[in-house]
């Protein structure tokens, strides 16, 4: 492009209509727009359908643990070394099936890498599974088979969660299983855990004075 000295790989002749990919002076890699604002930016549909972007696999016969695709993230010009150098954490899509004409049944698995201090062992600069998405839309923190729409497991002798609140009206935890009879008309709740029962029976429930 001689207007903007841009490199331009396009379609036709016609650099204003034809431009298929645009890298800017700065280094910048624009598909289907002519000014990038990310080292790798892609323009594409109208109002329904944005880009898309898709990692796929070569492989012609698809079973559990296959990878279809993964985004690792990490830092390789680290003067470091060693670990530091390696990916410190990772989104991939796990087939937990063999594919068939009726199931491409897959998991979405996130990965974070932990120091040896914090993990108490060399770890080698592993990246380590922390949450996954099944196939079946449950999420599974310390679990690999979530049974629930939310599954936590941890380590003996650590807390599942913790969940902290701000001291105003209002404000708590509340675990609810429905919507039945709710409007107690009290405005603050230290812990309040409701059931769907006739008229919202409270199973447990702790008030602030």
């Amino acid at each position: 492009d001689g207007n903007s000295d841009n490199l331009v790989i396009a379609q036709s002749n016609n650099l204003a209509s034809g431009q298929l990919i645009n890298i800017t002076q700065a280094g910048l890699v624009g598909i289907g727009t002519i000014s990038p604002s990310s080292p790798l930016e892609i323009q594409d549909g109208l109002t329904t359908t944005g880009a898309v972007l898709t990692l796929s696999t070569k492989e012609l016969t698809v079973v559990a643990n296959d990878v279809l695709g993964k985004i690792n993230f990490q830092a390789p010009l680290e003067s470091s070394g060693t670990d530091a150098i390696l990916p410190g954490a990772s989104i991939h899509a796990l087939a937990t099936d063999t594919f068939a004409a009726d199931n491409n049944e897959t998991a979405l698995i996130f990965s974070t890498a932990s120091s040896d201090a914090e993990k108490t062992s060399a770890t080698s600069g592993a990246v380590f599974e922390r949450m996954r998405i099944s196939s079946a839309g449950k999420i599974g923190i310390g679990k690999t088979n979530p049974s629930y729409n939310l599954d936590v497991q941890n380590a003996e002798g650590t807390y599942v969660a913790k969940f902290t609140a701000g001291w105003s009206s209002g404000s708590g935890v509340w675990v609810s299983a429905g919507s039945q009879g709710h409007g107690y008309g009290e405005s603050t709740h230290l812990l309040r855990l409701d059931s769907q029962m006739s008229g919202g029976t409270r199973v447990f429930h702790i008030k602030s004075d």
